[in-house]
């Protein structure tokens, strides 16, 4: 590969763990997105009624049972491309070191992925184009952006130790 020519066996390794995490995770979501829109509600519903439950019993019933199901289905959008932004920028931390703006070219791609899932959605029965969740895959992918740099600032630069005496 010559993009990481030059690379420590390490670097390489990392690249591709996260290349393919990262095709791994654009399968889903576009799989995901091809669903109908019966099927995509079937599977979020478990989830949504363990939700309503746990609120209804512990918070005596605060949000509705439809309110419950956004909030699932929003937090699977967010929490998608947070995931696939992380991958994303490991990859690209790691297989192009001297590129400028990796964080950026993260951003951009995540974004575009969004707007290919959401338009993925118009040709699925029973599914819309949502401008409202291509914000949440962006805001998603910025977050899983913000937390690779966290991450890699923790281990770059770890709590000084104070002195002793």
């Amino acid at each position: 590969m010559i993009f990481t020519k030059g690379l420590s066996t390490k670097k390489k390794t990392l690249f591709c763990f996260f290349l393919l995490l990262t095709i791994s995770i654009l399968c889903f979501i576009f799989r995901n997105s091809a669903q109908s829109a019966d099927i995509s509600s079937a599977q979020s519903e478990g989830l949504s009624r363990l939700l309503y439950n746990v609120i209804k019993t512990h918070f005596n019933g605060v949000i509705s049972y439809h309110q419950s199901c956004v909030i699932v289905r929003t937090f699977a959008h967010f929490a998608e491309f947070a995931a696939l932004a992380f991958c994303l920028l490991g990859a690209l931390e790691n297989g192009f070191e001297h590129m400028k703006k990796r964080k950026t070219l993260a951003l951009l791609i995540t974004a575009v992925s969004a707007l290919i899932d959401e338009t993925i959605q118009l040709f699925s029965e029973g599914r819309a184009f949502q401008i409202f969740d291509l914000f949440i895959d962006v805001l998603g992918g910025l977050s899983g952006i913000l937390f690779f740099a966290f991450i890699i600032w923790l281990i770059n630069f770890p709590p000084r130790r104070e002195k002793n005496g």
